[in-house]
């Protein structure tokens, strides 16, 4: 989801973090089972911020402006807030202690809302409309895969992300809502209507692509933050 700032949740162990994030219940780096059990307890706790490590709030999240032309449609995002993160699922979290690399698996239900200003083609036809908007949906499906390396400040390690990459598709429908397509013309706003039922899932793929980018930015920055405050002696069970 979309989403390396749950990857920290695996990391967290009982030490000077203790008092921070007492709820989370420490693992093995390799087992799986059992960093997606304390993932899952932690999650709602975690996504409301932590100031003592500045890892920002993450449901809801604002984000910055955003701006795409994507196949034809210049698309323009303001004001947006994104719901749901709180409820993300996990499927799996994986530790590659020889690669130094962490995958996760997780499926979110999302709800972003905001203003929105586009014109150009939608698929065939042209749209232009300008107004509040609404994309939702029950699942979106996000794996993405962490790169670490460590190094060392005050005779201390820590850990520092050297790069990331991920995936994202949705697996149930989502909806969309734009107010004021043409203006408030119904007649013409009809057939785009249409096509954003109809085609729900390649428009996301579109459309949706610089939100989940931004979601993803985010969690990134939460787990460089993290990292930089967390020797890995205090993070990790060897």
């Amino acid at each position: 989801m979309m989403k390396c700032i749950i990857l920290c949740i695996g990391f967290f162990v009982t030490g000077s973090l203790g008092n921070v994030a007492s709820f989370i219940k420490p693992c093995p780096l390799t087992d799986s089972a059992c960093i997606v059990k304390s993932a899952e307890i932690a999650l709602p706790y975690f996504v409301k911020g932590i100031d003592e490590v500045r890892v920002q709030p993450m449901d809801p999240m604002v984000t910055k402006d955003i701006e795409s032309n994507t196949d034809g449609l210049q698309l323009s995002l303001k004001n947006v807030v994104v719901h749901g993160l709180a409820k993300c699922k996990f499927n799996k979290i994986e530790r590659d202690v020889s690669k130094s690399t962490v995958f996760l698996d997780v499926e979110c239900p999302i709800e972003c809302v905001g203003n929105y200003k586009f014109g150009g083609k939608l698929l065939v036809l042209d749209v232009e409309g300008e107004g509040p908007f609404r994309i939702k949906g029950d699942k979106l499906h996000i794996t993405l895969n962490l790169k670490l390396k460590q190094n060392t400040k005050n005779g201390k390690k820590y850990y520092k992300v050297s790069g990331f990459d991920y995936n994202y598709e949705p697996l149930s429908k989502f909806t969309f809502n734009f107010e004021n397509l043409y203006n408030g013309d119904k007649v013409k706003a009809e057939p785009i209507e249409r096509i954003l039922d109809e085609n729900w899932k390649e428009i996301l793929l579109g459309i949706g692509k610089p939100v989940v980018k931004e979601i993803v930015s985010r969690a990134i920055d939460n787990c460089v933050k993290f990292f930089q405050n967390a020797p890995t002696d205090e993070i990790e069970i060897v």
